[in-house]
């Protein structure tokens, strides 16, 4: 079987925001008379659930891929996409710049939903300003303020459950910035969804603990006042 494939020179690739009856109970026996006869027991409606889903409010679109590359090569019948050279993806706040990134896609035909991402080779995760709107040109790294940077060898993004996966070498091990601080790891592990990082293996954590202001010394009568000028 020949496989078809797509080649994509200077790409870039976007994802586009994609009562039951009520049932009778059994008769119950007539009041004797003069008796009042109990109120019958109104069974409670059931919410509609898409009246449900829409007191939630309007369901949040997914982030979009916005992809730039000196070289898009898509194999479509292995769900595939090579993204090489000068490589950058932005999903949300999240930049990810690297020399290779291999995109796992979404079976079907669709080439714009990556399931997974695995980046190589200089790879520089970065928390950045969303995107307002597309654009073609490769915008310029704008970093938000207080906002994590890692750098590593190998990455790899999962965008069913949103964790980032830095990896490096014994010589060059993942490290990630985050406000004044800066730890090293075997592993580091980003929890987009849930806002969490996790540093495994021989971690090294280098912290910036603000200095206490000294309280002022009043005089008292152990302290002489300072003598007027």
């Amino acid at each position: 079987m020949i496989m078809r494939q797509w080649v994509l020179r200077s790409a870039v690739a976007f994802l586009l925001a994609l009562g039951p009856p009520l049932v009778a109970g059994e008769a119950k026996a007539a009041a004797p008379e003069g008796e009042k006869a109990a109120p019958a027991k109104q069974a409670k409606p059931k919410k509609d659930p898409a009246k449900k889903d829409a007191e939630k409010g309007p369901a949040k679109a997914p982030e979009p891929f916005h992809v730039w590359a000196d070289r898009i090569h898509v194999i479509q019948d292995q769900n595939v996409a090579r993204i090489t050279g000068n490589a950058t993806v932005i999903k949300g706040d999240m930049r990810i710049d690297a020399d290779t990134i291999i995109a796992d896609l979404e079976p079907g035909g669709n080439s714009t939903q990556f399931k997974k991402m695995t980046a190589t080779g200089n790879v520089r995760i970065n928390t950045v300003v969303p995107l307002a709107q597309r654009t073609t040109a490769r915008p310029p790294l704008q970093t938000v303020p207080e906002g994590r940077r890692a750098f590593g060898e190998k990455g790899v993004y999962d965008a069913t459950t949103g964790i980032v996966v830095l990896t490096g070498t014994p010589e060059k091990r993942p490290v990630v910035f985050f406000a004044k601080d800066r730890a090293e790891a075997d592993v580091v592990t980003y929890d987009r969804t849930k806002n969490l990082l996790t540093l495994d293996g021989k971690v090294q954590l280098t912290a910036t603990i603000p200095a206490k202001e000294e309280a002022p010394v009043l005089p008292g009568k152990d302290t002489p006042a300072p003598a007027a000028k």
